[in-house]
């Protein structure tokens, strides 16, 4: 995955090294802690015109989270660091590798 950060091209193991800003903790609207609190960071540097499209990059503290969603909704993950696993409520889990692996929901 590449981002555009003001003209600035983000991939890769420089995503990894870029500024976030702090977010605070993990909450309602992005989902729900299962076990603790989870400090969040990111940067949103694309949106689309209508809203609709985001680019953007995010990092939280090691925990369990769920999320969800809606039909209209989904989410592509270019992990830049850590191995996260994802569980979908049917069943399958899929383990995340670093820049390697994309995962769309």
């Amino acid at each position: 995955m590449t981002v555009m950060t003001s003209g600035v091209r983000v991939g890769g193991d420089e995503a990894a090294l870029v500024a976030l800003q702090d977010q605070g903790l993990f909450g309602p609207t992005l989902g729900e802690s299962l076990a603790g609190p989870m400090l969040t960071a990111g940067l949103r540097p694309w949106t689309s015109g209508n809203g609709r499209v985001r680019a953007g990059l995010w990092s939280c503290t090691e925990e369990r989270f769920r999320t969800t969603f809606r039909d209209d909704d989904g989410e592509v993950i270019c992990v830049v660091s850590e191995h996260p696993t994802c569980v979908a409520d049917s069943g399958p889990i899929t383990g995340l590798a670093q820049v390697t692996r994309c995962f769309s929901c």
